[in-house]
């Protein structure tokens, strides 16, 4: 899934980094599979929610909602903004 962002990206997850460390600024291809490492050991997908996509060029932004389960049994809302 790595392999779909570009070199650069813009992607920042509102919250306490101290008890969900995949939260927080992205800034390279690096942090997206660093991301991705730390969150899916830590939670269980429960949804995910694609509120806009825009598209021009080359560049994308994805907008959305993403509501994991962690393994504390404990829910919440993430929104996302990312530029890829």
């Amino acid at each position: 899934m790595v392999g779909l962002f570009a070199q650069e990206v813009d992607w920042f997850i509102p919250g306490d980094e101290q008890r969900a460390p995949w939260l927080g600024r992205r800034s390279d291809k690096n942090d997206v599979r660093d991301f991705f490492s730390l969150l899916w050991p830590a939670t269980q997908p429960r949804s995910a929610d694609v509120e806009h996509l825009f598209v021009e060029g080359d560049k994308a932004v994805i907008i959305g909602v993403s509501t994991p389960g962690c393994c504390l049994l404990v829910r919440w809302l993430i929104p996302c903004f990312i530029s890829i």
